[in-house]
């Protein structure tokens, strides 16, 4: 079952998000969000919530997604094996992108960001991350795809 997933997200224009009380204003740029669900259909199922045009406003990914000219570019479905794949993903996209500090993350204190921004134009980016997820130890595998939903 995939378990962990990453959204390639496209902002058009400025996004203001509040995580919390906290106001983070995003501007125009491709970002990357990691996520995981272990729960009843994995990340499949997160994954279509998450694309789904009616849906209770509910984590900080939401948020973003409701914004106006945000698009969900990608989806790259990750099977990881006996590790913390948002820890281990995030800690990896860290190392190469600008995180945006708490977003994604209150459920995991240790963990910097679930978001991270990439300064490329989208195509460059989507391949860096998806080279990024193949050296990542404990994934077995990667599959990335485009939603038929934008």
């Amino acid at each position: 079952m995939w378990n962990c997933y990453v959204l390639a997200v496209e902002s058009r224009e400025t996004c203001s998000v509040f995580l919390g009380e906290r106001p983070v204003v995003l501007g125009p740029g491709v970002y990357f969000y990691v996520g995981s669900a272990r729960g009843p259909g994995g990340a499949l199922a997160r994954v279509a919530r998450h694309l789904s045009r009616t849906k209770r406003v509910w984590w900080h990914i939401d948020r973003l997604l409701a914004c106006p000219g945000i698009n969900v570019r990608a989806v790259y479905l990750l099977r990881a094996e006996s590790c913390d794949c948002e820890f281990e993903v995030s800690s990896a996209l860290r190392r190469v992108l600008l995180g945006v500090p708490g977003f994604g993350a209150s459920d995991k204190r240790r963990d910097y960001s679930h978001l991270y921004e990439c300064s490329d134009d989208l195509v460059d980016c989507l391949v860096r991350v998806y080279e990024l997820l193949e050296s990542v130890a404990c994934i077995s595998e990667v599959l990335y795809t485009e939603p038929l939903i934008t």
